[in-house]
């Protein structure tokens, strides 16, 4: 009997986990604030973030993390940049968990030099990609192809890219796997 209450007790904690996690996206997703924009460059930003505490992987982490960004030009954009530091984050947490399979785990983030008024910044994984099928929905909310996933961290980000003016998009990475275009 003792047993079968001590199985019990870890299935409600990890399913009361599992809620709590849910409900704090969820939170986050309904009151995500409107982004306060300010002139900014979109490079400079990019690589203050190398080093960013928030980041940076875990501890012991095989995993390559390369920015890739033109130098000697400018990306000037309005920026939120505690904003779009979450969507960095969001990005990269979404490529860590689709590259845990690879024995050599890689994201890249990169921009290509401005065309006109537009820069294009985009965010590669080596990992399985993303289903040509699933590609539409694939920033909808509560939409998620990972187990234990809530579906809103994507959707988070495209709020967030759509308060800045931009738009997202979704491909094949040169790498093999995921490329999410903004």
């Amino acid at each position: 009997y003792r047993q079968l209450v001590n199985t019990t007790l870890e299935v409600v904690e990890a399913e009361v986990g599992t809620l709590r996690r849910l409900v704090t996206e969820f939170s986050d997703f309904a009151r995500l604030p409107a982004a306060k924009l300010s002139r900014d460059d979109l490079y400079d930003f990019l690589a203050a973030q190398r080093g960013q505490k928030e980041l940076t992987l875990p501890e012991g982490a095989a995993v390559r993390v390369d920015f890739q960004l033109p130098s000697g030009v400018a990306a000037p954009v309005r920026l939120d940049r505690q904003m779009f530091r979450r969507v960095l984050f969001n990005l990269i947490n979404n490529a860590l968990t689709a590259t845990a399979a690879q024995a050599e785990r890689r994201i890249v983030i990169g921009a290509d030099p401005p065309e006109g008024k537009w820069v294009q910044l985009h965010v590669d994984d080596n990992g399985p990609g993303i289903p040509e099928a699933q590609r539409p929905t694939i920033f909808d909310p509560y939409v998620t192809h990972t187990a234990g996933g809530t579906g809103l961290g994507l959707a988070i980000v495209k709020k967030v890219v759509i308060e800045h003016g931009g738009t997202i998009a979704v491909a094949s990475s040169p790498l093999g796997g995921a490329r999410i275009t903004i």
